[in-house]
């Protein structure tokens, strides 16, 4: 059978840390397959011999056949099912141990023989001079609520084509690159190296690992175009002093799953283990998709939630893992014996990212990266706030309200907004409340502005309060173009109507600036300048809680890295609006923070 296989040139690269036994080879191809196999194995074959060149290394194999309930069915139903195979191959060639699997699950013996191959390593081990990178699976650093998580990014040549400010920002997880028309495709976190092309027969298998293995061996680290990108830094030099300040775990890997029918059922147990009817899993992590603040108590790091009081994140010697009891109680049912906890599935992906005291730094994907440029340009970040004075006395962010009132209150960021910034309009419109794209939309000759306010007593640097506003601006970054039936709509049914709020029906005019008054020719105007070659789209935020010399004072502090009493504010004030104008920069938007002085 073995002169029949046929195998892509697509497997997982690992340091070996000690050579496997047969007695652990044959332990492994017994966890792999003792709830799966129907019968016997089809094939098993233990350190064998493989020789390419003059070289002789050992290779086992097992494959077995197994069958399951179709997905479609609620109940197995006699006669009914699904014949699948299952393969494993293990290859160990130097100090390295090459995993080659189809339809295996259950591998956590062998994680104590094998570590991953160098982030820095296998991201770079095929890039050269006239590599072209064609495609890139990223994920943003930031843990600000409505930023962009992920995307995928994909064209002949992606270099020079991602803004450079943005780079720093994003951590590669895959990526696909071409040389002499040669396609390889590489996941980062998981070590995979796969080369796309026709199947080979197991010999050719064999010549392939034994290039590619000897390739990581000559690895001579070089700088690229890869370089542009957030970096992976040493977890081991870092672990013993990280303070970890806020998390945000990511659930969009498992909604993936549940979308692809890669997961049979969800479901929630009691603290006796009994299933507890009606569980609906997207009210649930809606009580943690947000960021999470953490707080040390004790030398324990408590991370505070709406539901788990218990939540808890731990540093260990490899990884940073979380714990908690209602995640715990959450299982999800995969088929057959494939069965985990919530609070399993995150820390086995370790989905989630951590910001710390230590500025630069972020972990995320068993990872810790460094944001080379986000200390580097402290100045180009202090341009977007823009000190008003005007702001020093503001007491709200809209007033209160009245039957006949037909402005809104002095005192108020709105009424600010409409007397300091928006007094160039030829159009504005208050957008608040409902299906908001922002407070207020001013529009100017060649100027169209989304301002977004947010008032907070008694706080100078409040980065809680900044994380709203700036989730609101994020979210709705598409709406800066909208179609003319968008603008229609919003006239209609929300423009031309008067402002109520708080049970009130006020004489406020949601159309406070236009042309002769009217919503027809404010509208017009709208499309007109969202036509114009040159016209500019800006985000204006617009608060009363931060001064821009006690931000800046607290930046210069940062970058010399000394302790002071706002030291983790101030930390993610920076991610925040980081994140923020790097996203913004890639749409061709113009950020603004209009702050207290």
């Amino acid at each position: 059978m073995l002169d029949k296989l046929l195998l892509n040139n697509n497997a997982y690269f690992y340091r070996r840390i000690k050579p496997l036994t047969r007695n652990k080879i044959n332990q492994i191809f017994t966890e792999v397959s003792r709830e799966k196999m129907s019968n016997r194995y089809t094939l098993k074959e233990v350190l064998n011999l493989a020789t390419v060149g003059d070289e002789s290394f050992y290779y086992s194999i097992c494959i077995f056949r197994y069958t399951k309930n179709p997905n479609f069915l609620i109940e197995p139903v006699e006669g009914v099912y699904e014949t699948k195979y299952s393969f494993l191959l293990l290859t160990e060639y130097s100090n390295y141990i090459i995993v080659y699997k189809s339809n295996i699950s259950g591998l956590k013996s062998l994680k104590e023989y094998i570590e991953p191959i160098d982030y820095n390593i296998i991201s770079r081990l095929f890039v050269e001079d006239k590599t072209l990178f064609e495609k890139f699976y990223v994920s943003n650093m930031s843990t600000a609520d409505n930023a962009i998580r992920s995307k995928s990014l994909e064209a002949n040549n992606l270099k020079g084509t991602i803004s450079r400010i943005g780079a720093p920002k994003q951590v590669i997880h895959n990526m696909r690159v071409v040389n002499d028309r040669e396609r390889t495709s590489l996941s980062l976190n998981t070590s995979r190296i796969n080369n796309l092309g026709d199947k080979r027969m197991l010999q050719d298998f064999f010549v392939w690992l034994v290039q590619v293995t000897k390739k990581i061996i000559a690895f001579t680290p070089r700088d690229t175009y890869l370089d542009s990108f957030a970096q992976p830094v040493d977890f081991d030099d870092y672990k013993d002093n990280l303070e970890p300040i806020c998390i945000l775990i990511k659930f969009d890997k498992l909604l993936d799953e549940i979308e692809r029918e890669g997961v049979e059922r969800i479901y929630q147990v009691d603290d006796e283990d009994n299933e507890i009817e009606g569980f609906e899993l997207n009210p649930f992590i809606d009580n943690f998709k947000t960021t999470l603040a953490i707080n040390e108590e004790e030398d324990v790091y408590m991370i505070n939630n709406l539901i788990d009081p218990e939540m808890r994140l731990s540093i260990a010697s490899k990884s940073i893992r979380i714990n908690s009891p209602e995640l715990k109680k959450v299982k999800i049912d995969k088929g057959g014996d494939a069965i985990f906890n919530l609070n399993s599935y995150i820390n086995n992906r370790n989905d989630f990212i951590v910001n710390f005291s230590e500025t630069d730094l972020i972990y995320t994907y068993r990872k810790l990266f460094r944001d080379h440029r986000l200390l580097n340009d402290i100045d180009s970040f202090l341009s977007v706030f823009i000190a008003h004075p005007g702001l020093s006395t503001t007491t709200s962010e809209k007033g209160d309200f009245a039957e006949n009132q037909t402005e809104f209150e002095v005192g108020s960021i709105f009424r600010f907004i409409r007397d300091e910034l928006a007094n160039d309009s030829i159009a504005l419109f208050c957008d608040d409340l409902g299906n908001e794209w922002a407070d207020l939309i001013s529009v100017e000759n060649d100027n169209i502005i989304f301002y977004h306010a947010k008032h907070k007593d008694g706080h100078s640097l409040s980065a809680s309060a900044l994380q709203d506003v700036i989730g609101q601006a994020h979210k709705n970054l598409g709406n800066l173009e909208p179609t003319d039936r968008m603008l229609e709509t919003k006239a209609n049914n929300k423009w031309s109507n008067n402002y109520n709020n708080d049970g009130v029906e006020t004489e406020i005019s949601r159309l406070m600036i236009a042309p002769n008054n009217s919503i027809e020719e404010a509208i017009d105007k709208y499309k007109t300048s969202l036509f114009l070659p040159n016209v500019k789209r800006q985000v204006n935020i617009v608060i009363d809680f931060i001064s821009k010399q006690e931000l800046s004072d607290g930046l210069d502090l940062l970058v010399d890295n000394q302790a002071f009493a706002r030291r983790n504010e101030v930390t993610q004030i920076l991610w925040f609006v980081s994140s923020l104008i790097a996203n913004c920069k890639e749409l061709g938007i113009e950020t603004y923070i209009t702050c207290r002085p």
